[in-house]
């Protein structure tokens, strides 16, 4: 029997804004990988028993490429934590999403993200825009590359935050918002 086991380990950052970060990427010899705008969609059962377990199940368009993405409980790794993570690409966005709702799954949480991508000491570096709850600056790679990288940056563990970001737009769901750029718009049009 074939195991898989795909944990992700990584940090992430409330920024004010994304420009030293970018002359810090450029100083050190970040690898620029793209720009990106994701979708997502966050689906649970009716006893929300993905989220009162710390797990999530998301659907997310990033372009034309579609991910189904399953996230595991929190857990430690040294100074940092780390979550299983299982993705899948799917070939039909509807179709996956038709799928979980027969399942019993509804959608429950939507979000955009446009995302910078940098590669620095073997560190994914990504500068996410988020709408309704700003910027941050994500570190994903292994314990010690993000260490490093914490340090070339001049970013603090101390200062890393411990939420998703849907966690941190609790208040905006709460009052019947999506973290879409539209609705963002509206509001503060």
């Amino acid at each position: 029997m074939n195991s898989i086991n795909n944990y992700e380990t990584e940090l992430k950052f409330k920024v004010d804004d994304f420009a030293k970060f970018r002359a810090e990427l450029k100083r050190q010899g970040a690898t620029f990988k793209g720009i990106t705008q994701e979708q997502n969609f966050c689906f649970d059962d009716k006893e929300r028993s993905l989220k009162r377990n710390d797990n999530l199940l998301r659907l997310r368009t990033v372009g034309d490429k579609t991910l189904l993405t399953f996230k595991g409980a929190k857990e430690k790794d040294g100074d940092l934590k780390k979550r299983e993570e299982l993705e899948l690409e799917i070939s039909n966005f509807e179709l996956m999403k038709s799928v979980l709702v027969r399942l019993g799954f509804t959608v429950y949480r939507v979000y955009e993200k446009k995302r910078e991508i940098y590669l620095l000491e073997g560190v994914e570096v990504v500068l996410d825009l988020i709408p309704f709850i700003g910027t941050h600056v994500e570190l994903e790679g292994s314990s010690e590359g993000i260490l490093k990288v914490m340090k070339l940056l001049s970013l603090n563990k101390k200062d890393a935050c411990d939420y998703t970001y849907a966690t941190e737009a609790e208040e905006w769901f709460k009052k019947g918002y999506s973290l879409t750029f539209e609705e963002e718009a509206r509001y503060h049009g």
